[in-house]
């Protein structure tokens, strides 16, 4: 059984609303009915196993196109839309895409080895053919995730159709998604988190609610008021421009279940702000990974103030360690590296052996996240193991930084990197967006001074309109790093 199968088994007639978008509204019915056109169609132009690329910002027509890869034997990777055409190439050629399925909207600007397709086009063709439940091993590809990657080509993570089950069945279930939840979504769907969303929500059979206008966030929040939304989810950058930009204490939240917090880490001083902001909504703090499908860990709310920066513990289905370089669980409160295993961690990386042999082993995922363990088993990521600065000898993580200075009223974004020094060898130098303008670079290292040994006190600080962020809304620290 696919994803596909599992979503349409029990309401492909059913009129309950599926997908919300600019002011239409789609039913469970009618995603089904535009499956069957796509598969089909596919099915003609392409054979078992292939790859089909997913040009498409969220929308019916995206979902339509990666519900039917899916279940037709095919393998769909789905497509940043904002890849510049060298890196559609790149993907292109790296797993074969033999088909790339898109919108108007990017049909004539795609300069692809690969044949494009307008959806719009195949859905006119309507079929009579009964729905096929599909028989597909589900150790076989169902897509191909490319990560985001800090420098260097992407990597495609290669997720299986059991991956894709059990992480989905995993989340409705410690989530306890009902029919009646509808997810605002403002992630895209080509993102492991966004695809997540797309998956437990339409699973559960409740409904998901588009937006693909974050640059206008108090609308954002409008949208959720009027539409009723039970479900919000962001990452750090999503979180701090509704706490930042806009009247969420102001808005009606009564509604809203759930604000799922993922995709990197979030200060401890902003998810009180936003728990301030929503007193009714449960902040839930969630970990994961592409390689892990998407989710590994999340923090249940009560734990939330007694427990406050953790990322919890393992979701079912998945054992968590932090562990030494010989693979030993660390003490409590030393640091180590998060490994996992469970039925949603991926078989590895595509045409990357080298790669794979080092992040999967022995039949563990080695995240290379750095986190200790408290002495009741809960995890505090700490940072990426190549996201440590090396100062005079001492080795710490630029987020116990980047904390202390969040603290500050007013900084609404900050970013620790360690550029070279001749004396230290690496100095900590800050990037800070501040909606305060009184606020001074010698405000920031006075504040560091009184709460930091010497060595992890910033030596420059940076103000900046924006920092960079990659499409799933991370900061890309290289790229500060690259313009020293």
């Amino acid at each position: 059984m696919t994803l596909t199968d599992l979503i349409f088994q029990n309401n492909k007639e059913d009129n309950r609303e599926c997908i919300l978008q600019e002011g239409l509204s789609y039913s469970y019915s009618n995603l089904f009915q535009n499956i069957q056109p796509i598969r089909e169609f596919l099915e003609n132009k392409l054979n078992s196993g292939e790859r089909v690329g997913i040009l498409c910002e969220n929308s019916i027509e995206y979902v339509s196109s990666y519900l039917a890869s899916i279940c037709s034997d095919f393998v769909a990777v789905p497509i940043n839309t904002l890849t510049y055409s060298t890196e559609l190439e790149y993907i292109v050629n790296d797993c074969q895409i033999k088909a790339i399925l898109t919108s108007s909207k990017f049909f004539e600007n795609i300069g692809s080895s690969a044949r494009k397709y307008l959806i719009s086009e195949i859905l006119k063709e309507k079929s009579s053919n009964p729905y096929k439940q599909s028989n597909i091993d589900k150790n076989k590809l169902a897509t191909l995730m490319y990560t985001s990657g800090s420098t260097g080509k992407p990597n495609a993570v290669k997720i299986t159709h059991k991956n894709l089950l059990a992480n989905t069945m995993s989340i409705i279930k410690y989530l306890s998604l009902k029919m009646t939840d509808r997810t605002m979504v403002v992630l895209p769907f080509y993102y492991c988190y966004g695809a997540s969303l797309m998956h437990t929500a339409l699973v559960s059979g409740g409904s998901l609610v588009i937006n693909n206008f974050f640059m206008f966030p108090q609308k954002v929040v409008n949208e959720m008021r009027e539409k009723k939304c039970t479900i919000f989810a962001g990452v750090p950058s999503t979180y701090k421009i509704l706490i930042n930009r806009t009247k969420l204490a102001e808005s009606d939240t009564s509604l809203l279940r759930y604000a799922l917090q993922a995709g990197g880490r979030l200060p401890p001083s902003d998810l009180l702000k936003l728990h301030e902001l929503l007193p009714k909504t449960k902040i839930i703090v969630m970990y994961g990974q592409t390689e892990a499908t998407s989710r590994l860990s999340y923090l249940p709310f009560e734990f939330f103030e007694s427990k406050l920066g953790s990322v919890g513990k393992g979701i079912p289905g998945v054992e968590l360690q932090v562990v030494n370089e010989q693979g030993k669980c660390v003490k409590e409160g030393k640091i180590g590296e998060i490994r996992v295993r469970g039925d949603n961690i991926s078989l590895g990386y595509w045409n990357r052996p080298e790669e794979s042999k080092k992040t999967f082993r022995d039949g563990w995922l080695y995240t290379g996240d750095m986190a200790k363990i408290d002495k009741d088993g809960f995890i505090y990521v700490v940072g990426r193991n190549k996201d440590f600065i090396k100062a005079g000898g001492n080795r710490f993580s630029a987020v116990e930084i980047e904390d202390i200075i969040s603290t500050i009223d007013g900084i609404e974004n900050v970013a620790a990197v360690g550029v070279y020094d001749d004396l230290l060898g690496e100095a900590v130098h800050v990037f800070v967006v501040s909606r305060n303008k009184s606020i001074k670079e010698k405000d920031i290292i006075d504040l560091c001074s009184r709460k930091l040994p010497s060595y992890k006190v910033p030596k420059k600080v940076t103000f900046m309109k924006e920092l960079p962020l990659n499409a799933f809304g991370k900061v890309q620290k290289f790229r500060l790093i690259r313009n020293q």
